[in-house]
């Protein structure tokens, strides 16, 4: 019996080893707190996660009261442009997640009403490429949503989605050959990150440094570097399909509703996407609509912004130059 004792803890040992790594390391930061979750960060964080905990974490002594809801697009609207556009003060943060859809968003605000935090502003930023569809990856270790945000799901089922992709195709031995060994290879860097980015530890405001100091010291050279992400366009206006379907016209409804309970002061903007996709007529009217032609803001197709590349870090996401234009341009109306 003792004989099979020790062959079993034999046994064991490797997967004992990597599960009790997994604790001991917290790749995903999932597990534990952090002052800052981006601080020598290896392996891409759950940004939806990282919103969520920051602003959980940080309300009771900031009572935040103004919100920026849409996907990573939002790096380019930053919270100190913002709050120049408002007469009284405010608090704000930067509410949003990768890739985040349209049920997220509504999601998110639901949150905020359910915890009676007010919403005295709010700026929606919708990507006709993102926002519109349904998330098919919304168990995915980049997607799942906050247990406390999203109630369909428990702490045991959203940690689940984490061990489970560091086991997925021995992930684990990637990472601890670059955590213990110092071996930083990109032929294996799947869900490992090796970027700069700075957030701050109130807004939640997220700068892509590296992006940033290299156009500063040399855009030229920069765009020279990336200019295989600049694809060439057709110069004729596309529209996008009609995506608003009777399912997501209830969630922006929803989102009306409690933005008329909170009295809040809102607007929407279409993104200039480098694409020149310009968002359909169907979805358009709809937002209208619900929300007022004087608070949607539709800077979507073929226009002076998304003709210059130079307004993009590449062909997804747009620079802080361009949030700051687009936040001139509404709050002057």
């Amino acid at each position: 019996m003792k004989k099979f004792a020790i062959k079993l803890i034999l046994f064991c040992m490797p997967l004992l080893l990597v599960i009790g790594s997994y604790f001991i390391y917290d790749p995903f930061r999932v597990l534990y707190h952090y002052d800052n979750l981006y601080k020598d960060f290896l392996v891409n964080i759950n940004r939806d996660y990282a919103s969520s905990q920051l602003f959980i974490q940080n309300n009771p002594s900031n009572r935040y009261d103004s919100f920026i809801f849409g996907s990573s697009r939002t790096m380019a609207y930053h919270t100190k442009e913002w709050k120049k556009h408002f007469k009284d003060s405010i608090h704000p943060y930067v509410f949003d997640a990768s890739s985040e859809r349209a049920m997220g968003i509504w999601t998110k605000i639901k949150f905020l009403d359910k915890e009676q935090v007010p919403i005295k502003n709010a700026l929606i930023i919708i990507c006709t490429d993102q926002n519109f569809t349904y998330n098919q990856q919304a168990d995915g270790l980049l997607f799942v949503r906050h247990p406390k945000v999203d109630s369909t799901k428990n702490f045991l089922q959203f940690q689940a989605v984490f061990f489970s992709n560091y086991l997925k195709d021995y992930f684990f031995i990637r990472y601890l050959d670059h955590k213990i060994l110092d071996k930083q290879n990109k032929q294996f860097s799947k869900n490992m990150e090796f970027i700069e980015v700075f957030v701050d530890s109130i807004s939640n405001d997220l700068y892509r440094t590296d992006l940033n100091l290299r156009i500063e010291e040399d855009s030229l050279q920069y765009y020279e570097q990336v200019n295989h992400f600049f694809y060439e366009r057709n110069n004729q206006v596309q529209y996008s399909e009609d995506q608003i379907d009777e399912r997501m016209q209830g969630m922006f409804k929803d989102i009306k509703a409690i933005f008329d309970k909170h009295k809040t002061n809102y607007k929407i903007v279409i993104s200039p996407l480098y694409s020149q996709s310009k968002i359909n007529n169907h979805d358009l009217d709809f937002l209208n609509r619900i929300f007022g032609s004087q608070q949607v803001h539709d800077f979507s197709g073929i226009n002076s912004i998304t003709n210059n590349k130079f307004n993009y870090y590449e062909n997804s996401h747009y620079r802080p130059s361009v949030g700051k234009f687009i936040m001139d341009s509404i709050y002057a109306k």
